[in-house]
């Protein structure tokens, strides 16, 4: 009798081995969690690095479109700007003409 009660575990026993059981299984979740969490956040940062390698591909297409037509506009404002200056300068030339005869 003596050795089956030895066999049984006491109450304290059980508490024991219950908490042990549940800070290892807790444990494995939350290593399980952590790497989980880690691979994501890596793929979060790829994402991320690609996104800003795109965005500054854009920035860049735009900034030399914009600088394009910039030039393209000064191009196009310097020549009005030219014959309108010869349009002023024949106009007095004809005033002048005009006020001479």
């Amino acid at each position: 009798m003596k050795n089956a009660a030895a066999k049984i575990p006491s109450r304290e026993n059980l508490s024991l081995l219950l908490h042990a059981s549940l800070v290892l299984i807790f444990s494995v979740a939350a290593i399980f969690l952590y790497a989980s969490i880690k691979s994501h956040r890596q793929e979060l940062a790829k994402k991320i690095v690609s996104r800003d390698v795109e965005l500054r591909r854009r920035l860049n297409e735009e900034k030399r479109l914009v600088n394009k037509d910039l030039e393209e506009k000064y191009r196009a404002d310097t020549v009005s700007y030219r014959a309108m200056e010869k349009r002023l300068k024949l106009e007095e030339q004809g005033a002048r003409s005009a006020q001479l005869k």
